[in-house]
């Protein structure tokens, strides 16, 4: 490992720009990386984990120190935590190298990969009251990012309650968060979210970005359909395969029987 002092990376870039890159580095790297549960919690809230230090951070040094060991600001590895919804419903709190420190979370992104908003999945799996839990304790949060699958529906009177009991508890705890100053939303939010009147938030500036690089619908479906594709060509080789076995133990002592078949077999396997 390398102190890098001469690197580009951190010679010419501000340490703001660094740290931006640095975390969606992270984000992702949390979002796919095995991840080690804290013990001790309660088994209906979410998990608290922690994932192994990323190769980013041990990359050199100077990284190391940036992402986990610099105290003026803390490190980013060490102020940003990931709060992931999955499609099943699972809901997760990590950060890199251990479990969240409350007291130096300054920095939380809320990937939400669901596909709908149902008020009887959120509060069954309790991911309102997590995602609430996430605030109070984080009370040196400074930004929270809200990142939602763009496939989510968002209308009302169809299952869905993008306006209703979900989004104003939400809401509610994001208002009472009393460090925060920045929220940014990217995916399918109300109007109420997007463009709130001055007195929604107040202190707190609304950022409202693209989603960027998230898999699309079709591609996932495409994906899908491969995989079955593939599984049931695999299904119909294996019974025919089969099929020839059978014949063969049935035609075994008939001799010139047995050269046409093993003629059949092998243009068979030609065919392939």
């Amino acid at each position: 490992m390398h102190a890098q002092s001469q690197s580009s990376f951190f010679a010419k870039l501000p340490p703001e720009v660094r740290a931006q890159i640095q975390i969606e580095y992270l984000a992702e790297y949390l979002r796919q990386a095995p991840v080690h549960r804290e013990h001790g919690r309660p088994c209906f809230l979410y998990s608290v984990c922690s994932a192994p230090i990323s190769s980013l951070s041990l990359s050199c040094k100077r990284m190391l120190k940036d992402m986990r060991h610099s105290q003026e600001p803390v490190g980013v590895g060490r102020r940003f935590a990931l709060f992931l919804a999955t499609g099943s419903a699972r809901s997760v709190l990590v950060s890199e190298g251990k479990p969240p420190e409350w007291r130096l979370v300054r920095h939380v992104r809320f990937i939400n990969e669901m596909d709908h908003l149902c008020t009887d999945v959120w509060e069954s799996y309790h991911l309102t009251q997590n995602f609430l839990r996430t605030l109070r304790e984080a009370t040196q949060l400074v930004e929270l990012e809200l990142e939602w699958n763009p496939q989510m529906s968002i209308l009302l009177g169809d299952g869905y309650v993008t306006d209703a009991s979900v989004l104003r508890n939400m809401m509610e705890g994001i208002r009472g968060s009393p460090a925060l100053r920045r929220l940014r939303l990217r995916g399918p939010f109300p109007r109420t979210w997007t463009d709130p009147g001055p007195d929604a938030l107040p202190g707190v500036e609304t950022i409202v970005e693209p989603v960027i690089m998230w898999p699309r619908l079709e591609e996932e479906e495409e994906a899908r359909r491969k995989k079955l594709q593939s599984i049931a060509e695999q299904k119909a080789r294996l019974a025919a395969q089969t099929e020839l076995r059978t014949q063969a133990d049935k035609i075994r002592g008939d001799s010139s029987r047995w050269q046409r078949f093993q003629r059949k077999l092998d243009a068979w396997k030609g065919k392939r």
